[in-house]
């Protein structure tokens, strides 16, 4: 198994978190890391916690089209997109938010058929949209969200897709990297079972076959005074353990 996520040094400790409880049900996995700003203090941590060596990808600024001018985006953003450019000999990838936690063996997602028909896998996004990301949302058959998917690279480097992004980096639609994803992979996405990424701007507490809790949007829980929730104290047993 060949897992990927990016982070930079403001999501440093959910970083240690998402890959610690990984290896908890995959010690095997080889985990690679796009480092868009990650102190060497905070590389050296995560190895030490994790007990294991991690492939650190320093993503170039020059990598990706300039990004438009946005407080709240930066090379973290975006890095996911050129997942295939910074893994050159990987054939495939399971790709994971840093604000994930996994909860279960995730061997069956691993064995997702993927083909150069169907280049991704991924879990329709549940969020509810304002009337304004409605109106700007791009026109696809089924949109995902892009914080859990498998994705065929080789398709990914033959195809080019980097080519799409200069036409599409700040005009896709208002989630920016999800957004220019769904938009090229339109009608090409293998729709898995909301288990594999289950969003937690959903109501109650994740059903128990979840695998992979996803702490989307602002109910992080390393802000668990802020918003509370049913599973935030799974998630700081791993704290505990990576601090």
């Amino acid at each position: 198994m060949i897992v990927a996520t990016t982070a930079d040094e403001n999501y440093a400790l959910p970083l240690r978190v998402a890959l610690r409880s990984l290896v908890d049900f995959h010690p095997e996995a080889d985990l690679h890391v796009l480092d868009c700003g990650l102190t060497t203090a905070s590389m050296k941590k995560t190895e030490q916690v994790l007990g294991r060596e991690v492939f650190w990808h320093e993503v170039p600024k020059d990598i990706l089209p300039p990004l438009e001018p946005n407080p709240v985006l930066s090379n973290a953003t975006y890095a996911r997109l050129a997942l295939h450019l910074l893994l050159p000999r990987t054939p495939k990838v399971l790709y994971l938010d840093a604000d994930t936690l996994t909860v279960g063996e995730l061997d069956e997602l691993w064995s997702t058929p993927l083909s150069g028909d169907m280049p991704i896998a991924a879990v329709s996004d549940t969020g509810e949209l304002t009337l304004a990301q409605k109106a700007v949302m791009p026109k696809v058959t089924t949109y995902f969200n892009a914080g859990v998917f498998m994705a065929d690279l080789a398709e990914w480097r033959r195809e080019q897709v980097h080519a799409w992004y200069p036409s599409l980096i700040g005009k896709a639609g208002p989630f920016h990297d999800q957004c220019i994803l769904n938009t090229i992979f339109d009608n090409r996405v293998t729709v898995l079972d909301t288990k594999w990424n289950w969003q937690r701007h959903e109501g109650g507490p994740a059903p128990e076959d979840t695998r992979i809790i996803h702490y989307v949007g602002h109910g992080k829980p390393w802000y668990p005074r802020r918003n509370p929730r049913p599973d935030h104290a799974k998630y700081h047993k791993v704290v505990a353990r990576v601090c």
